[in-house]
């Protein structure tokens, strides 16, 4: 056995109504490994993020799977955390809510930028972590 490179981590959830989503983010030396799942979890898109200090700003690319509109909340989440840690990140996301109305998908959208508003502060060293270096949010 080998200690895990996946560490510290930090974990937060918000929810509306039936519409909920988590994120999880890991330190994987210097970068961080971002899952953001809402309903049935899956994985739709991927986007790195990368902070540029020659500009001060973070560009991104996304890859989706054919059928899956996640591409937004990927992309914008990994520019808001390489942007918050300086550094690469790469998102993984999937939400699915069957049935799903214009307005609950509105509301996904918003907690996705909750819970990666709370994720750019844990990255920036803003909160505060447990000496083993994972920390859990939960919003409601």
């Amino acid at each position: 056995m080998h200690p895990s490179p996946l560490s510290p981590s930090f974990c937060a959830d918000a929810r509306d109504g039936r519409i909920a989503v988590s994120i999880e983010v890991r330190t994987v030396g210097g970068d961080w490994l971002v899952v953001l799942t809402g309903g049935e979890p899956h994985l739709g898109a991927c986007a790195l993020g990368v902070w540029d200090a020659a500009s001060g700003r973070a560009s991104g690319s996304v890859l989706t799977a054919p059928g899956h509109r996640e591409e937004g909340v990927a992309l914008a989440t990994a520019r808001r955390l390489a942007k918050a840690g300086r550094g690469r990140v790469v998102v993984g996301a999937g939400i699915h809510y069957p049935g799903a109305t214009r307005g609950e998908i509105d509301t996904a959208v918003s907690l996705c930028g909750e819970v990666a508003a709370e994720a750019a502060e844990w990255i920036t060293g803003v909160g505060s972590a447990p000496a083993d270096g994972s920390v859990e949010s939960k919003t409601a």
